[in-house]
């Protein structure tokens, strides 16, 4: 077991709540000093599935040997990881190198069995069972229109999109993602998947403002849309095809869990899984290995290559070209500009786990940062990634 930081002061300790015992509180979820309980706590929230560990676990072995990984750039050159972590907001880091184990940390009292929040991260697992759905002939094309699997939306916006444009969060639906405000259309989305239905925001959200897969536009409904396509064409719900797809494919560790939503009694597919940092790393190894792991293809490798190569998305998509100037977006997934594919899955206050294949480097973090979005240690944490890369002959540039 690798040891935390604990027996040291830990940055902004006390304002998150240290001397509280690091409380979970649903309804203060994202205040400070409820932020460490309540994004590694799933037990806070009243509605909840279990997937189970793998029944035939695989662990993750120690890298032997592992170099010190000194950091250049926005934290200042020569930086090691204890000097990165006095500076970071975060629970949990963990550094894979052909898959084996070279960095495993904690904060604020958390530790390997902890399930840490994933927020966005989800989305990719949700599109890595879209991929294995439409291999299994659940989904019978990846341009069929939504409303073919759940005909309560037809004639909508989200029902004549394609599962490849809802991929690609490019429905064209006037749903504009926002963190700021309970009158946000994400927070009015979540509050009709709470008490109504996805038929409900399908007609609340009706106005087209864009032709469908012309534009990126960072989407959690379109995300929420391809769990429902999931549902009805496979006639189960994530957490079984998590089971049964995913976390036993790869022999996880330990288990996780899906937040549910109460309308439909599906899952928060958008942003509420919660797994421990072991587990999403495994994850990150099998995307570092194109779906191939344990000696099984559990993700068709084009529909990967499809989600996460720069040159097979259309213009609009590309890196550079998405979103954040540097960006670019395949299947609900985050391209990155490097020369060699590399690409991140994210999440709202600073959750990530970086992959690039060619150097078989994943790197995952959880945090706790101040801000949803647009937090300057993230370019930090890229800085680690890129560090990590370097020292094992990968290209960061």
């Amino acid at each position: 077991m690798f040891l935390s930081n604990a027996a040291f002061a830990e940055i902004d300790e006390i304002k998150l709540g240290k001397n509280m015992g690091y409380p979970e509180c649903l309804e203060l979820i994202y205040s400070e000093q409820c932020k460490v309980g309540s994004f590694t706590k799933p037990e806070v929230f009243p509605y909840l599935s279990k997937v189970q560990p793998s029944k035939n676990i695989v662990k993750l072995e120690r890298y032997p040997n592992p170099p010190i990984i000194k950091i250049g750039g926005a934290i200042g050159s020569g930086t090691d990881i204890e000097k990165y972590l006095a500076k970071q907001r975060a629970t949990g880091l963990m550094i894979l190198k052909d898959g084996k184990v070279v960095v495993e940390k904690y904060q604020y009292d958390r530790t390997e069995d902890s399930r840490f929040r994933s927020f966005s991260m989800a989305k990719t697992i949700t599109s890595l069972l879209v991929g294995i759905a439409i291999d299994k002939g659940f989904i019978d094309s990846i341009d069929d229109k939504a409303e073919k699997y759940v005909p309560e939306i037809q004639g909508t916006v989200y029902g004549e999109a394609t599962v490849r444009n809802l991929l690609r969060m490019s429905s064209g639906a006037n749903f504009n993602e926002d963190y700021k405000s309970g009158e946000s259309d994400l927070a009015k989305f979540y509050d009709n998947l709470v008490f109504k239905s996805l038929q409900h925001n399908a007609i609340y959200f009706n106005k087209r403002v864009f032709p469908q897969g012309k534009k990126f536009k960072y989407s959690t409904a379109d995300t929420e849309v391809l769990v429902r396509i999931l549902a009805k064409a496979t006639k189960r719900n994530l957490t079984d095809l998590t089971q049964d797809w995913l976390w036993d494919p790869i022999g996880a560790e330990n288990a996780a869990y899906w937040i549910l939503l109460r309308s439909d009694n599906l899952e928060n597919g958008g942003g509420g899984f919660f797994a421990t940092i072991k587990d999403y790393a495994k994850i990150g190894n099998l995307l570092a290995n194109d779906g191939f792991l344990n000696n099984i293809q559990i993700v068709p490798k084009q529909y990967l290559l499809d989600a996460t190569d720069s040159d097979l998305q259309p213009s609009g998509f590309k890196k550079n070209q998405a979103a954040y100037n540097f960006f670019g977006y395949g299947y609900q997934i985050w391209i990155l500009p490097f020369k060699e594919r590399t690409f991140v899955l994210q999440g709202i206050y600073g959750q990530n786990i970086f992959v690039q294949p060619s150097s078989k480097v994943v790197m995952v973090q959880t945090s706790v940062y101040e801000k949803p979005a647009e937090d300057p240690n993230w370019n930090s944490q890229l800085e680690l990634f890129k560090a990590a890369v370097r020292i094992f002959g990968g290209n960061p540039s």
